[in-house]
């Protein structure tokens, strides 16, 4: 849903992946995306977009990922960019503290929004 302040608490988590839930939002040319991880969350599978540029920001915590032939660890306030048609993922949550991402896609994640919006649909 578009709006011009979204509240953590408000925004509930959606399934955009059998294995993968986030907080969406919906503006008129990119989608946010904010994961959150605990420790031990399995490796995430590799996967490319070939519609959609990604960038990434570690809100909290510390990964490692892979992006391209390139294996990465990053902390809080590093940031990734993904561009269209590069494999990315295996993002693997390092040590014992939680990791919130936020990712923003241009241009929008239509499928991840319809996903939201069924979600925000079905709890009213």
């Amino acid at each position: 849903m578009k709006r011009h302040v979204h509240r953590l608490s408000e925004v509930p988590l959606t399934r955009v992946r059998p294995d993968l839930a986030g907080r969406v939002y919906e503006g008129d040319n990119v989608t946010l995306v904010r994961w959150e991880f605990a420790p031990g969350t399995p490796r995430t599978g590799m996967h490319v977009h070939a519609e959609h540029e990604q960038f990434g920001v570690v809100l909290q915590g510390q990964i490692e990922m892979q992006i391209g032939d390139d294996v990465v660890q990053l902390g809080p306030g590093d940031l990734y960019w993904c561009p269209r048609d590069v494999p990315h993922g295996r993002t693997l949550v390092l040590g014992d503290a939680a990791v919130s991402i936020l990712d923003v896609f241009s241009p929008p994640r239509e499928d991840y929004v319809q996903a939201a919006r069924a979600l925000l649909g079905a709890s009213e």
